[in-house]
């Protein structure tokens, strides 16, 4: 799924308008729609809507919702934020269309008014009441922060103790670049946005504003999204599908690859391990984990599949693996970056190489063995490693301009581990994932996709869809994984078990 910028999506919207043909009202009306029969679904009539409207089409959208809500027997209340008279047509349109069934839930405020009732703080039920907060005031089409005269309002939604439900975008978050954490923003629990998720929604920064967030198709022209241009997608099942390749009836183990796993250290055989069954689990032919002798046992017991060997075997075959991973658990003491140098000599520019862990923290301890990486080496860095690396960035925007540049200059790819974890490519794309749960924060997951990936790499797929199709199952292993575990309770291992 392509992510696009906000001046995209009004221009698809227009287009929508002008070849579905469908007037903007009626378009504005779909979109509520879809976001009124979620809210029907999900809540029940003894909950009261507090519903605050801007002068936008934001608000146009608010004022939808609250006539649908109102005409399915909710009890909704509606404050109308109109600061100025610029009130764009559509959204004085459906405003009078709900006044005319009940012009009693409108309350109509001033800038003098809004300050007074913040002040007072007398507009919501207590805490124990059931009470929904919906946020219309303004959607994506914010080109600038929002002035101080909001701050009030904002504030006083923010410290409701109630459930807070934005339409579009939260209130005061831009949707293509970071907003200014300074600024009056809406902390929404739950974000009902339309047609395609703003960027803005990907970056960790923003989960605070942004809560999680469900995207409802609302038939936006698809030849329009088809053909707009954009660095930046979602993987999806759609994307899953296209990619994968199922086994054939006569294939063998030979047609999947031989993979070289350099992992584990005296106090830490589990990395090795986990990472071990990721590959196996993804579909290797063979496997080789290259471990210490005191891991070998335990991993023979847990992984009897497996064979040990070492890269100080000189009888070793280095040209008979078809992908290597190092990393997990190896250490970063002397002999573990003479390894990690050994390897880097051996290979060559048809190497298919991942690294994580302690390789990427060796990595950026010494910054001259970038230049003997791969073509499309794999780096797989958390956040904290993403910063040993390349340095810290004051926002996730310039980390993300920062991490394509970084792919682009050394050649790499490079998957930042987060809730939608990122892919940038050396061309300049960004994949963002869209599985994964937080039970997968644990130890050794970042193991187990190490494992996954290299495996991918083994069985024939190209760097760029390896770390795609890794990094997808790897989050839907954990989403399956939690079912039945709980987030609470997972840990590495069950996600191994549901791959």
């Amino acid at each position: 799924m392509k992510i696009l910028s906000v001046p995209q999506i009004r221009e698809a919207e227009r287009y929508t308008i002008e070849h579905e043909p469908i007037s903007s009202l009626d378009l504005m009306e779909r979109a509520a729609s879809a976001a009124f029969e979620h809210l029907k679904t999900k809540y029940s009539e003894t909950e009261s809507f507090y519903i605050f409207c801007g002068i936008g089409n934001n608000g146009g959208d608010g004022f939808v919702i609250a006539r649908m809500l109102l005409q399915n027997g909710f009890d909704v209340k509606v404050f109308w934020l109109c600061f100025t008279e610029n009130v764009s047509p559509d959204c004085r349109t459906n405003y009078e269309r709900l006044i005319r069934i009940d012009d009693s839930v409108v309350t109509i405020l001033s800038v003098d008014d809004a300050a007074i009732i913040a002040e007072d703080n007398f507009m919501f039920p207590d805490a124990e009441t059931d009470c929904i907060i919906i946020d219309a005031i303004f959607g994506s089409g914010l080109s600038r922060p929002v002035s101080e005269e909001y701050a009030p309002v904002f504030e006083l939604i923010n410290n409701s103790h109630h459930r807070i439900i934005s339409i579009d975008m939260p209130s005061g978050l831009f949707g293509d670049i970071s907003s200014d954490e300074n600024t009056p923003i809406i902390k929404a629990d739950e974000t009902l946005t339309f047609q395609i998720p703003r960027l803005s929604f990907f970056f960790p920064d923003n989960y605070q504003y942004v809560g999680d967030f469900i995207t409802f198709n609302i038939g936006l022209d698809k030849g329009y999204i088809d053909n707009a241009n954009t660095d930046n997608l979602l993987i999806n099942n759609r994307m899953y599908n296209a990619i994968r390749k199922p086994r054939k009836k006569f294939d063998h183990k030979g047609k999947f690859g031989h993979a070289l796993l350099i992992a584990g250290s005296y106090d830490k055989c589990g990395a090795a391990i986990l990472a071990a069954k990721g590959c196996m689990r993804s579909g290797v032919g063979l496997l080789t984990v290259d471990v210490p002798k005191s891991c070998q046992i335990a991993l023979n017991i847990s992984l009897p599949e497996a064979m040990c060997d070492s890269l100080d075997n000189p009888d070793l075959d280095f040209n008979k693996f078809t992908s290597i991973g190092i990393g997990p658990g190896i250490g970063t003491n002397e002999y573990a970056l003479n390894k990690f140098e050994m390897l880097l000599s051996k290979c060559d520019e048809n190497t298919k190489l991942v690294i994580d862990a302690d390789g990427l923290n060796m990595l950026s301890q010494n910054k001259m063995l970038f230049d003997l990486l791969p073509e499309n080496t794999i780096l797989t860095p958390h956040p904290k490693e993403f910063a040993r690396l390349f340095g810290e960035y004051p926002n996730d925007y310039e980390r993300i301009i920062a991490q394509k540049e970084l792919s682009a200059k050394y050649n790499v790819i490079i998957v930042y581990k987060t809730a939608h974890t990122s892919i940038s490519m050396p061309d300049g794309r960004m994949y963002f994932n869209s599985t994964g749960n937080p039970g997968m924060a644990t130890a050794g997951s970042g193991d187990v996709l190490t494992g996954m990936i290299t495996g991918l790499l083994s069985r024939g797929y190209p760097p760029e869809d390896a770390a795609i199709l890794g990094v997808y199952l790897h989050g839907l292993a954990g989403d399956k994984a939690s079912i039945v575990v709980g987030q609470e309770s997972l840990i590495a291992s069950d996600i191994v078990s549901y791959l």
